[in-house]
């Protein structure tokens, strides 16, 4: 027990939770806190006395050994789970009569074991079993349920009579916790081996949820990607309407798109003397266009590999580097130290190497004199980097030097990416280091690209690159993003949006054309009591975190534009349907507005009205922003949105951040910006979730943040016990927040002596 000024009042809407851990203190006023820490005093000399009841013989001298936990605690991929937790709620159940719980097995592999002793002999086993896991799972978040039960004559006991955890026997971890209904048909059989793999379960049965067995959005787009190489096809949409296996089974189609029929092949041989237009299938270009082109690129036609047009975000992208005159929005930066020159060079080698792997990152833009843009694929493309000598401190220096608010990158010359060392080596205060500010466009990688790469970057630099996959070309996109066509585009988005006619502007900022020069930075993890609710609120409602977020943003957004019709802009993955997409290297997102209405509607009608509006912008992820703002009723200048949200998942497996996974390198500052006053980055990190907020100065993002945790936890906490709750009366304010507004900026004590303000002598006096 735990007692003090520094220990907290309780949990945070967690009245239950703060009465068992917060007690009453028996030595004087205020409460102790439980920690679920077991020790003992250590005992020197002699002393005659009593502590809770028992004698004691020796002296205390106030040093604690730590014997353990009482609530064995354990982490499993990722989760802290109190055992003794699942226990009590297995201990609840009108068939158990005893229970324990145990960890089985080592990292991935580990699963969790419920050894339970039946408290009566109704039904059978497995009707027993099916009916414990039943009322198991309403009450418990996914990762926290057994994966198998063992049923026990009676629990092994030490000779003090505690159970013996080392004398349970070992589980056959193949025994789903739930009754197993294999897989019927080629289909669901296909189905199930693709979620073993890509969810790291032993089985599937054709009744088992992809969310409650550890499915994502982003997940889903490489079961459908995957799928896609078997000839089956599926969209990402139905993953989340039907999420059971069978369900989805039932939606997958025949597709000939195994072998990529729809793209047409690569025309220009290493050998090509001209490129003419039957060469170029993905664009249209007149002769003299072409030769305009081929002419502006360093080594003429020999280093030409492909030509073809812009995806939709990559032509909104260029045209806010086109109308920017200082800086721009979309040019990235990252600085990053190096303990020794030869750090630095092997990190500039692998990077060069990886450039040469993916036609990507060879690629420059063309759009003068063209009757529209044309991305130029180069067969070979050197990353210039650029030494600078500059005076101590070197790093600060080095940062303002290469501010991307000032910077750009000739986009006409490939790769669209740029790099500037600094190096003293023999200034103490440094250590020796080189500092490096690495630049990359936002028109050739996306955030998961970037991940793909810095993961490439460490496989070079281990010797291990021969394990890398084969490059997907990312010509292949460009020409399935073809497949649907403007007209449909068109009608779907009219039919969302032709009634909206007045955005949603919180504070009144309409500005979109800028260039992110003032844009701030604000990062904070969600607590993470939050994250674990939100996690089985998810779960309990079959759908992912994303659309959680997604709900308590367009609420946020309402409120501080004041309407209850609400659009705002959702960033989109954009890979899905594309072979191999899941670890493709390019710009493949795209930013399309969602619709939600505020008022009359319960919170989880709210919530499900946005998983559906979700679902159905999945099948039109491609299609150019600009035609849903045509389709709208919101007429020019004004935008259809300001405010935007980006939930994206961390695709990298490591326990390090990804930026630096090499020994010997450290990442000092990862800066993005776009063109948008207000935008909300949700990091899903699998357990956790962070927020990064960038915002223009006249909208404080620190704030912001707080008041997007604060919507989440009464979305969670009405989810759990009145989903009925009018979803547009949901609190915007934290209880600081709130009680500095009312209270603290009204504090009027300093202005109780009106003395001053009633003399009115001077203001009389008018001369």
């Amino acid at each position: 027990y735990i007692g003090g000024a520094g220990v907290a009042k309780g949990y945070l809407n967690r009245p239950e939770l703060t009465a068992e851990k917060f007690v009453a203190n028996p030595f004087g006023e205020g409460r102790l806190y439980r920690s679920g820490d077991q020790a003992c005093w250590r005992l020197v000399g002699q002393m005659n006395g009593q502590l809770n009841g028992q004698q004691l013989n020796g002296q205390l001298n106030g040093q604690l050994e730590f014997l353990g936990r009482m609530d064995r605690q354990v982490k499993l991929r990722g989760f802290r789970i109190e055992l003794g937790e699942i226990e009590s709620r297995l201990r609840q159940s009108e068939h158990v009569g005893e229970a324990v719980v145990r960890l089985w097995g080592e990292a991935d592999a580990a699963q969790l074991v419920a050894y339970l002793v039946a408290a009566n002999n109704e039904g059978t086993q497995q009707e027993r079993q099916s009916a414990v896991h039943a009322q198991l799972s309403a009450q418990l978040p996914s990762y926290m349920l057994p994966a198998a039960y063992v049923w026990l004559d009676a629990l092994p006991l030490t000779v003090n009579g505690k159970v013996d955890l080392q004398a349970l026997p070992a589980s056959d971890l193949s025994v789903r916790a739930h009754q197993y209904a294999p897989p019927q048909g080629d289909i669901e059989e296909t189905m199930a081996e693709l979620w073993q793999a890509l969810l790291r379960v032993d089985r599937a049965g054709r009744h088992d949820n992809f969310f409650e067995l550890g499915g994502h959005s982003l997940l889903a787009v490489s079961l459908v990607g995957r799928l896609r190489e078997r000839g089956l096809a599926l969209l990402v949409r139905d993953v989340f309407v039907e999420p059971t296996l069978t369900a989805l089974a039932a939606r997958v189609t025949e597709s000939a798109a195994t072998n990529d029929s729809e793209v047409p092949e690569q025309r220009i041989g290493a050998d090509c003397r001209q490129i003419t237009p039957e060469l170029l299938p993905l664009i249209d270009l007149d002769q003299a266009e072409i030769d305009a082109v081929v002419a502006s690129v360093p080594g003429g036609v020999a280093n030409v590999q492909d030509i073809y047009g812009l995806s939709s975000l990559q032509e909104g992208i260029l045209f806010h580097h086109l109308i920017q005159e200082r800086g721009d929005p979309y040019l990235s930066r990252r600085v990053l130290a190096f303990e020794s020159r030869d750090r630095l060079d092997a990190f500039l080698t692998a990077l060069q190497n990886v450039i040469a792997r993916h036609d990507s990152l060879r690629t420059s833009f063309r759009w003068e004199g063209l009757t529209k843009p044309a991305q130029v694929v180069c067969r070979q493309a050197q990353m210039p980097v650029e030494e600078r000598n500059l005076p101590a401190p070197t790093l600060q220096h080095l940062v303002e030097a290469t501010d991307p608010r000032e910077q750009r990158l000739d986009l006409t010359r490939a790769p669209l990416m740029a790099a500037v060392v600094a190096y003293e080596p023999d200034v103490d205060e440094d250590g020796g280091r080189c500092h490096l500010a690495l630049f990359s466009h936002h028109l050739i990688t996306d955030h998961l690209s970037t991940e793909f790469l810095i993961a490439e970057i460490d496989a070079f630099m281990a010797g291990r690159q021969s394990e890398l996959p084969a490059p997907l070309p990312y010509r292949n996109f460009i020409a399935q993003a073809r497949r649907m066509s403007a007209e449909q585009h068109e009608a779907w988005f009219r039919a969302e949006l032709a009634d909206f006619d007045e955005p949603a502007i919180p504070f009144g900022i309409v500005e979109t054309l800028g260039g992110g020069e003032t844009l701030a930075e604000t990062r904070r993890t969600v607590p993470a009591d939050l994250a674990r609710r939100l996690h089985e609120a998810a779960r309990r409602e079959r759908l992912s975190p994303a659309v959680l977020f997604h709900a308590a943003w367009a609420l946020l957004v309402g409120r501080l534009s004041g309407r209850d019709d609400v659009v705002f802009g959702s960033v989109l993955s954009g890979r899905q349907g594309i072979r191999g997409g899941d670890r493709a290297v390019g710009m493949f997102m795209n930013t399309l507005p969602v619709r939600l209405r505020l008022n009359g509607r319960g919170v989880q009608q709210a919530v499900r009205e946005t998983a559906t509006r979700l679902a159905g912008l999945l099948e039109h992820e491609q299609a150019p922003l600009a035609l849903a703002q045509r389709a709208s009723g919101v007429r020019p200048p004004w935008p259809l949105f300001t405010a935007l949200l980006n939930y994206r998942h961390s695709s990298v497996r490591s326990g390090r951040d990804p930026a630096s996974a090499s020994d010997g390198i450290e990442l000092l500052e990862a800066s993005e910006r776009n063109n948008y006053p207000l935008t909300m980055s949700v990091g899903d990190l699998g357990g956790d979730f962070v927020l990064t907020s960038l915002t223009v100065p006249d909208i404080e993002g620190e704030r912001i943040c707080r008041s997007l945790e604060s919507v989440l936890y009464a979305m969670v906490d009405k989810l759990e016990r009145e989903p009925e709750y009018p979803f547009a009366r949901l609190p915007l304010l934290s209880e600081a927040d709130r009680h500095e507004l009312l209270y603290d900026f009204n504090n009027t004590e300093d202005f109780n002596n009106t003395e001053d303000f009633n003399n009115t002598e001077d203001f009389n006096n008018t001369e």
